[in-house]
């Protein structure tokens, strides 16, 4: 999906990274695409107002 990024704009990472109780290296890595195509569909935020109350515990992968 092509997604305009204007000049300025900040692009932040946001890790969610489950602690194994000793140091460990995190590198992140982000792949950037460019086109001259513009967009035909466009991503949307959804944001939650309470997202501390959104608890997914621990635990094997289920299947849905």
């Amino acid at each position: 999906m092509a997604w305009r990024i204007d000049p300025g704009t900040d692009l932040v990472l946001n890790l969610h990274l489950k602690p194994s109780g000793k140091a460990e290296p995190v590198q992140p890595q982000v792949g950037l695409y460019f086109t001259d195509v513009k967009p035909t569909r466009f991503p949307m935020l959804v944001q939650l107002e309470h997202d501390g109350a959104l608890d997914i515990p621990a635990g094997p992968r289920t299947s849905w």
